[in-house]
């Protein structure tokens, strides 16, 4: 695993390189992250169940221990949506609102980078109805 400051510092670059691209090369950025996805998913695959099996070891709590897995559904659903992020209007630059407080003085909202793309997982300690488990299927 490589050092998590080395990745931040890498992901601090390619934030800034990504917030000065075109709309397209950003575009193109996201497919590219689908497709690496979809390309190692094996990989991903084997190191999720290792982490699933350890955690199971670990007696981590069933709703956590649920949303761990990482499958070819979660695969799915995270690479559709990094498609429908590349086909949405680009926003970066854009103004959504502007106000002139006083005369030569005027306010403007423009829409900016703030981060990278992330996916979160979360859990919460729910049962779910008509489930053996008390999981969805």
């Amino acid at each position: 695993m490589k050092d998590l400051h080395e990745l931040s510092l890498r992901a601090r670059k390619a934030f800034y390189d990504l917030s000065v691209a075109s709309a397209e090369q950003r575009n193109q950025a996201i497919l590219y992250l689908a497709e690496l996805l979809e390309d190692h998913f094996s990989k991903i695959s084997d190191a999720n169940n290792e982490d699933h099996r350890i955690a199971s070891e670990e007696k981590l709590a069933p709703p956590l221990l649920h949303r761990l897995v990482f499958g070819e559904a979660k695969l799915a659903q995270t690479t559709d949506g990094l498609k429908a992020l590349a086909k949405l209007p680009d926003p970066l630059g854009k103004t959504t609102y502007s106000m002139e407080i006083t005369e030569g003085l005027s306010l403007y909202r423009v829409v900016c980078p703030i981060g990278v793309i992330g996916v979160i997982f979360e859990s919460r300690d729910l049962k779910y109805k008509g489930s053996q488990n008390g999981y969805p299927h």
